[in-house]
């Protein structure tokens, strides 16, 4: 068997290497440990949430029950497409024409009465 000798620099330079190492493999672990008890909250979270959102479910499910119900019929009248209007400015022309109509009609109205 050989032996090869290492002189004082190169032994430096390892001992440096192996504590960097070290230091690294710790920091590793200490970043996990943080992960783990991050993870562990999460889930915690997300089972205090799961478990709200049921409760809430729930008690939709209770408020429905005591809720009158609305008929078919009466929604499938209020859901009816209505008019589009053509548009803004024909719109306000034709509000004003009806608006000018009833007008008339009440002055006619009134001549008639006497005032």
């Amino acid at each position: 068997m050989e032996y090869i000798r290492v002189g004082s620099r190169e032994r430096m330079h390892g001992q440096r290497e192996l504590l960097q190492s070290q230091i690294e493999i710790l920091t590793i672990l200490k970043r996990y440990q943080k992960y783990k008890t991050l993870r562990k909250q999460e889930l915690d979270m997300k089972n205090a949430f799961k478990r709200l959102v049921s409760e809430v479910q729930e008690e939709m499910k209770i408020l429905d029950k005591h809720l009158p119900h609305v008929h078919k019929a009466y929604l499938q009248k209020q859901d009816s497409p209505r008019e589009k209007p053509t548009s803004s400015a024909s719109q306000e022309t034709k509000e004003r024409n009806d608006l000018e109509m009833e007008i008339r009609s009440i002055k006619d109205k009134l001549s008639s009465l006497g005032y």
